[in-house]
């Protein structure tokens, strides 16, 4: 039986320090690999698309393009999972990012096991799998906080079987 490949993020955010960091905590990880970095949104969506990664952890504050809008345009063109990453609590947030298309929320209050885990369960085997599953087969996302910390609200995709 043979490794699966890694797990290839594309972390999106406008501090360099948190992002690096991150991404340092992430590789520790021999299950996932950081394939890129973006400053803002702008960056993040063309990062995206020339990547082509599994997951992107997406801050939603940043410069020229906010995260809101490229996680709409990588949901729209690739089959890449966004999770958004953010210093804000704010429900309405976590409803505008899941509304574009995001499949989880966490707040950088959450810990970077937090992130990895969602990381691994965003990551499904059939999307690594050069991306069998394509956008409108990944059925409806549903908010579930009820019973989670407010730090970590994410949103479960329910994958067409």
């Amino acid at each position: 039986m043979s490794t699966p490949p890694p797990i290839r993020v594309l972390i999106a955010d406008d501090h360099r320090l948190f992002a690096e960091s991150l991404g340092l905590a992430l590789e520790a990880d021999p299950r996932l690999k950081v394939v890129g970095y973006a400053r803002n949104g702008r960056e993040a969506a063309k990062l995206a698309v020339a990547l082509d990664p599994d997951v992107v952890l997406m801050d939603l504050d940043m410069p020229l393009v906010d995260g809101i809008e490229a996680t709409r345009a990588i949901c729209h063109s690739l089959p890449s999972r966004v999770a958004m990453l953010t210093a804000s609590p704010r429900p309405e947030d976590a409803l505008r990012a899941r509304d574009a298309g995001a499949a989880a929320f966490l707040t950088k209050g959450c810990s970077a096991q937090d992130v990895l885990k969602a990381v691994l369960e965003l990551a499904t085997p059939a999307d690594r799998l050069r991306k069998e599953v394509k956008r409108g087969e990944r059925g409806v996302r549903e908010v579930r906080a009820a019973g989670l910390p407010h730090n970590l609200l994410q949103f479960r995709a329910r994958l067409a079987h």
